[in-house]
Formats: C-alpha cells, structure tokens, sequence
C-alpha cells in the first residue's frame, strides 16, 4: 500500500456563488508579521460537532435533523471549518444535504477502515476550495487527514469607539486524525513519525485538532514532546471515551477557548477557539 493513499471525496456543489473580494492594505496577514507569540488580537473558530464516544454521530433521523438544523443556522459568519465527527460513509449522502443547502465545499477525514461497509470518519465543510485532501498512513487502520484550505478569522484592532474586527484569511496546513490504540500514537509521534513527516512537507504552521481516547493523552503529548518539544498538546474538551485535542508549534497557534452547545441526546458541539 502507497505511503500517501489519496482520497478526495469531492462535492462539487450544484450551486456556486462567485464573489469578487477587495481588500486593503490593512486587510492583508503574513505569518512573518506576527508577533513571537500567539496573540488574542488574531482569532478563528472551528466548529467539531461529536458523541466523543466510539458510535456513528447519527443513531436516528432525529440525531440527523438536529445536527442539519443547527449547522445551517451557524455555518455562515461563524466558522470557516466544520468538521462531523464520526459522520461515516453510511452519514455521507446525509450529510451532504448540508453541505449544498449550506453552498460549502465537503470533504472526507477518512479515520478507519474495517472492510467496504465499516469505513469510519469524519465529514468536514468549508468555504474556499481546499488544494488537495490527502490520507497519510498512521500505524494499524489509523490515517491523518491532510488539507490546504483558506482559514478565515479577524484581527481585533483597538479604535477611540472599542475594538473593531477585521476579518483576515490565509491558507494553513491543517490535519486531523483519531488515535485508538498506542501504536498509532507511536507511529506519529518520535523523531521517524509521522508527525515530522507532515512538518517537513507542509510547514511549521499545521494546525492538528482531532480526538484521542481518554487513556491515551498522556501518551499522546510524550511522543509529540520527543517529536519536536517546541509542539504543544492542548485538551480541548473531554468526552466519556475521547478527548478532542489541539496539536501545533506553540509560536504559530494556541488554544484560546471552547464553548460546548448541546444538539442532539448524546452530540455536542464545540466552538474551538484558535488564535495566532
């Protein structure tokens, strides 16, 4: 099996919307022109909706109607990156009536696959087409998820009437991932992982939010230490049997906060809060 295992589960969308955006001097973000440190005056949300447990995000119809109902309310304005945990192959063609009524782009996280009808992941939208979607290996039955896509945020700029935000965006590295058992941990952490594979072709600036089991954290933040200590773990939210976490180089991106709403019996959503 190829190293890189390619996959693109592409919605082109029935509607396409075009839209001519100006900027201006000020509107412009460069990584070479931040501070040393992340600030809270660059901020974006990611929204991750989950069970956080080891089941498919949609049980019922009604699981399915709640989750659309409120994505549809808040994927315009609110976050520029979506991502339905544990949506599996079987949540697809569900999940995306959601992506069309909401005019985003779809893709697919593959995190696991079993046989042809035991093919687990998560389905993400977002705003601006991604460069490419790439499944990356990671120890037995695991795969990093790897896209390039636009992340829209602002700049909160101090004027005589309070702050005012301006919206900024540029394209990151992001990934996510779902480890299970300790020798996927293995496999990404270490000075041969996977983890300083994905550094080394993508840049210092990727960004990792995905879950871990509970028992396995500790785990997890020791091999991303031993990786490169300059990247840091952060616990994002704990759930009965996963954890949503946050893994970057710790001058590029932190973890600002995270507000919990529940959906559904047993599905939340986290608004995950970055800044830079």
């Amino acid at each position: 099996m190829k190293l890189y295992k390619k996959y693109f589960l592409s919605l082109s969308l029935l509607f396409v919307v075009p839209t001519l955006v100006c900027c201006s001097d000020d509107d412009k973000y460069s990584f070479e022109s931040q501070n040393a440190w992340p600030s809270e005056k660059f901020s974006a949300t990611i929204q991750f909706v989950s069970r956080l447990e080891n089941k498919p995000l949609f049980s019922s119809d009604a699981d399915f109607t709640a989750v659309k109902d409120y994505a549809l309310k808040t994927l315009k304005g609110k976050s520029w990156l979506t991502i339905l945990d544990r949506s599996d192959r079987s949540g697809v063609v569900n999940v995306s009536k959601i992506a069309s009524e909401g005019l985003r782009m779809m893709g697919f996280a593959l995190n696991s696959v079993s046989s042809t009808n035991d093919v687990q992941g998560s389905c993400m939208f977002f705003n601006q087409p991604a460069h490419s979607i790439l499944g990356v290996p990671c120890g037995k039955n695991c795969y990093v998820t790897s896209l390039s896509p636009e992340m829209e945020g602002f700049r909160s700029d101090a004027t005589g009437e309070g702050l005012t935000k301006v919206p900024v965006s540029f394209n990151i590295n992001f990934r996510t991932v779902r480890f299970d058992a300790q020798d996927q941990i293995d496999a990404f952490g270490g000075s041969e992982g996977v983890m300083n594979s994905l550094k080394r072709s993508g840049g210092m600036n990727m960004l990792v939010i995905g879950t871990v089991k509970n028992s396995l954290m500790d785990a997890l933040t020791a091999k991303v230490a031993e990786a490169d200590p300059s990247f840091v773990v952060s616990k994002v939210a704990e759930g009965a049997e996963y954890s949503i976490f946050m893994l970057a180089e710790q001058h590029f991106w932190a973890f600002k906060s995270v507000e919990t709403e529940a959906l559904a019996n047993g599905i939340n959503s986290y608004e995950i809060s970055v800044m830079w």
